[in-house]
C-alpha cells in the first residue's frame, strides 16, 4: 500500500472542493483531489435541472480571485456556473490533481 500520509485528500469535484484546490496549491499544500463524475460541476453538472438559475446574485457567488464573465447576468443558468467551474479549473491549472470516477 503507498503512504499518502504526507498529503490531504480532496473529495469532490464542485465549486467547494475546486476552492479547496485552489487554495491548498496556491499554498503549497500537497493533495490529491477525488471526483465521482467524469469532469468538473458537482451539483451544476448533475444534480439541478437544466433550466436552474442560481438563487444568489454572480457578486456573491463568484470566486473571490475570480471574478464571473461580465456578460453573464446577475444571476447565471446552470450552463453558465458550469462553465464558469470548468473556466476556474483550468485557469488555475487544478485537472491535473483530480481523479475522476472514482467513488469515495
Amino acid at each position: 500500500m503507498q503512504d499518502r500520509s504526507s498529503s490531504y485528500c480532496i473529495i469532490g469535484a464542485g465549486p467547494v472542493g475546486l476552492s479547496i484546490a485552489r487554495a491548498f496549491k496556491k499554498a503549497g499544500v500537497a493533495y490529491e483531489q477525488l471526483d465521482a463524475d467524469a469532469d468538473v460541476g458537482g451539483n451544476w453538472r448533475h444534480g439541478v435541472y437544466s433550466t436552474a438559475h442560481i438563487i444568489s446574485s454572480k457578486k456573491t457567488t463568484e470566486y473571490a480571485d475570480y471574478p464571473m464573465p461580465a456578460d453573464y447576468p446577475d444571476f447565471p443558468s446552470a450552463a453558465q456556473m458550469l462553465a464558469y467551474l470548468r473556466d476556474y479549473t483550468e485557469h488555475f491549472g487544478l485537472r491535473e490533481n483530480i481523479q475522476f470516477k472514482t467513488k469515495v
